[in-house]
């Protein structure tokens, strides 16, 4: 006789949910695209009373939801569906023609952290210079692009794709990433580095919706 009989049955119930909700954001109940507020998803009680089960089964469904890529999590914001997966979304791309950036960057000052000094050549305790776009596909946002340089209103341009790249990089993103890319903050991001001149390029995929083909 197994010491927890109720387990197996909660696993099988959270599967059966999940399965469900899937399918159900799947056949465009919830939007997969738009605002946070658009694709905003069902809250844990919601879940709870429309399929009549418990609070830890509901848990269970959401992180199979969000294993599946279906749905991510804003701590005091609610949860959301993710826009759907592109078929094949490589670096560098094909169809770069499909890219769009950002009209108006945002640009600010920092502290340059470690792999951006190694990168850029400066010491200790220098500022950098950081330009970013948002990367659109097909409408959708998938990338941002991030311009570092040490040279302050230096001009880099970023082209309307995905250019070849030398290096890759890859950390947990931040709150702001997060946000952008529409991802889970457990998802690593994929970063992309091209060095230009005055600076680097960094364009910034969650980690599983992209994959680098060598330049």
């Amino acid at each position: 006789m197994p010491k927890n009989p109720e387990k197996p049955r909660k696993d099988v119930r959270a599967h059966e949910v999940a399965t469900h909700l899937a399918q159900r954001i799947e056949t465009g109940e919830w939007p997969r695209t738009g605002s946070e507020d658009e694709r905003r998803f069902l809250t844990r009680d919601q879940i709870r009373s429309e399929y009549e089960t418990t609070l830890a089964t509901v848990d269970a469904v959401i992180r199979i939801l969000r294993t599946k890529g279906l749905i991510v999590t804003r701590q005091g914001m609610g949860t959301f569906t993710r826009p759907p997966k592109p078929h094949r979304l490589t670096v560098p791309g094909q169809d770069d023609g499909v890219w769009t950036k950002s009209d108006v960057p945002v640009r600010e000052s920092m502290e340059a952290l470690s792999w951006v000094k190694g990168e850029l050549s400066l010491d200790d305790g220098d500022d950098v210079h950081r330009t970013r776009w948002v990367l659109s596909r097909n409408g959708e946002v998938y990338a941002i692009a991030d311009a570092y340089s040490a040279v302050e209103d230096a001009e880099i341009e970023v082209v309307e794709g995905v250019a070849a790249w030398s290096r890759v990089r890859t950390w947990l993103p931040s709150d702001d990433e997060a946000r952008v890319l529409g991802m889970p903050q457990e998802v690593p991001v994929l970063a992309f580095l091209n060095p230009v001149e005055n600076g680097v390029v960094v364009r910034i995929f969650p980690g599983d919706r992209a994959e680098g083909c060598c330049p």
